[in-house]
């Protein structure tokens, strides 16, 4: 069996559970699959075009099983590849650390509260911590994000006054 790994990603080849006679080659997923390997029975998917899936789908016509190391196959199943060949996705693969991030920027996120619930009671912006933080763009020109607003109530737009340098709340 051919097995087509991308270069996209370091897979350590003695953990795939190779039998004698599986031939694994490697192709970069930016680039159309060389001609010699459309013959291949498996691809890997990481990273991948959606322009050089198209490409493999149309030209891998042995291909039974495309396993996409994505939390989901829609890039893999809007290729077109044959519908005789298995899909198989990453579903769950990156929950873990997706949790563990997520949870890491809550808790990020609450540490600043009482300072953000204080430049709000104090209708400012918490400068302080935009400075380090990077919440707030000091141009015209581009978005910025409001310390905090109100579930359920219409949400306030910021906008800096004309001539001033502060932002201020519109109410």
């Amino acid at each position: 069996m051919k097995i087509l790994l991308p270069t996209s990603i370091t897979l350590d080849e003695e953990k795939l559970g190779l039998e004698p006679g599986d031939i694994v080659r490697h192709y970069n997923p930016t680039e159309p699959i060389a001609e010699e390997d459309t013959d291949a029975e498996v691809l890997i998917a990481w990273a991948n075009t959606a322009d050089q899936l198209a490409d493999s789908a149309r030209r891998m016509k042995n291909v039974g099983l495309i396993q996409a190391l994505l939390a989901g196959p829609d890039a893999v199943r809007a290729a077109g590849f044959t519908p005789d060949a298995a899909i198989c996705a990453g579903v769950g693969l990156h929950s873990k650390t997706v949790a563990e991030h997520a949870l890491a920027l809550t808790l990020n996120f609450v540490r600043f509260l009482p300072t953000l619930a204080q430049a709000t009671v104090e209708h400012r912006w918490a400068e302080e911590l935009a400075a380090r933080r990077n919440f707030i763009r000091k141009t015209r020109s581009q978005p910025c994000l409001m310390p905090m607003c109100s579930c359920g109530a219409s949400a306030r737009l910021a906008k800096r006054p004309r001539g001033s340098s502060r932002l201020s709340a519109r109410t």
